[in-house]
């Protein structure tokens, strides 16, 4: 069951208020229409739109395509070296804010080095037209590389100033999440036009998560061990916790660390014990659905369902599970220009669009 912050009770509830949870669980399958987008993909991680109606889906295993609006598919050519091992691979991709002037996209992936890895992001000029990324640049990469195959993080957004936010697992080695030197467990805060780069909040596990809200302030979801997955609007200069603080434990039981709490540690909005193993993130704002504007939407990877959460006071609160066991591991979930809600069901290799049932 999904528990709040670390400083709420857990209550139990009504077998009435259940029964009327089920029920309202019910209804936004039963009034959405659901389309499918794109399918026959491998490892899909995640999509962005284009003005023109078109999109952009990266595949893990190294391959970024484009499709317009009729639906039809061109691969690209251009992208770096990838190393593709484990969860690593070509990741996260967003068109720029100004992309309609300037055909900018960023994207994340785990670079090679020698037979090691580490998180990278790149910016490329899109021509879809041509199926080519031009002037490929590498913004940012990790200072050390790994040979660890887990917790790359990964997720982009650029802030309104056009400064860019990139999430970075812990890369399996949960005590550099507090290394303020590294950049392991970490969120890093990248100027594109400087290619500067510093840490802009640490205490970070595995974030597959991220979007700003209506407000303009980053919220990201990430991976705890075994229970204690994590919403959170890292801040400036925030520390996290992990692997000091954490609501979950290690696999097969074992506590970590000194407890759920500690003095000058960032508690989390809202917490999943069991763990879920959220993976995309996405604050709705759009018309579509006007009484969710708002409310944070993530999906699930282990229990196959999109978990909506609502808004109370600064955290997030009731739970609503859609679709729940209707899709498999749903890996990113974004809105589109026109509030419609698109999602990744990876272990299917589509990508579905939700519309208003109208």
């Amino acid at each position: 069951m999904a528990t709040k912050t670390r400083n709420q009770t857990r209550e139990s509830a009504m077998p009435t208020l259940m029964m009327l949870m089920l029920l309202l669980l019910a209804m936004p399958a039963q009034g959405a229409n659901v389309q499918v987008m794109a399918d026959n993909l491998e490892n899909p991680w995640a999509l962005a739109f284009m003005p023109n109606g078109g999109f952009l889906v990266s595949e893990r295993i190294g391959r970024l395509s484009c499709y317009d609006r009729q639906g039809n598919k061109q691969t690209l050519e251009g992208l770096p070296d990838i190393r593709v091992r484990g969860q690593g691979g070509l990741l996260d991709v967003i068109t720029a804010k100004d992309f309609a002037q300037t055909k900018r996209i960023y994207f994340t992936y785990s670079e090679p080095v020698g037979q090691l890895g580490r998180t990278a992001l790149a910016v490329a000029k899109l021509d879809c037209g041509a199926g080519m990324l031009r002037d490929v640049t590498k913004l940012y990469a990790q200072e050390e590389a790994s040979g660890s195959n887990v917790h790359f993080g990964s997720r982009v957004v650029e802030r309104d100033n056009g400064e860019l936010l990139v999430t970075i697992g812990d890369r399996g080695q949960r005590h550099l999440a507090q290394d303020p030197q590294r950049s392991e467990g970490k969120i890093m805060l990248i100027n594109p036009k400087s290619q500067k780069a510093r840490v802009w909040s640490m205490g970070h596990r595995n974030p597959q998560g991220a979007s700003l809200d209506l407000e303009g302030k980053l919220v990201a979801g990430e991976h705890g061990p075994q229970g204690g997955d994590e919403v959170n609007r890292p801040k400036d200069g925030g520390n996290y916790g992990w692997p000091m603080v954490t609501y979950g434990e290690e696999y097969g039981g074992g506590r970590i660390g000194i407890g759920d709490a500690a003095e000058g540690l960032e508690q989390p909005m809202f917490h999943w014990t069991p763990s879920i193993a959220p993976s995309g993130l996405m604050i709705y704002s759009g018309k579509m659905f006007p009484q969710w504007r708002g409310h944070l939407f993530t999906g699930s990877l282990k229990y196959d369902y999109i978990s909506k959460l609502t808004p109370q006071g600064t955290n997030y609160g009731e739970e609503m599970r859609l679709f729940e066991g209707e899709y498999i591991r749903i890996r990113d979930i974004r809105e589109a220009p026109d509030g419609s809600i698109w999602f990744i069901a990876e272990g299917e290799g589509r990508i579905y669009r939700w519309a208003k049932d109208n």
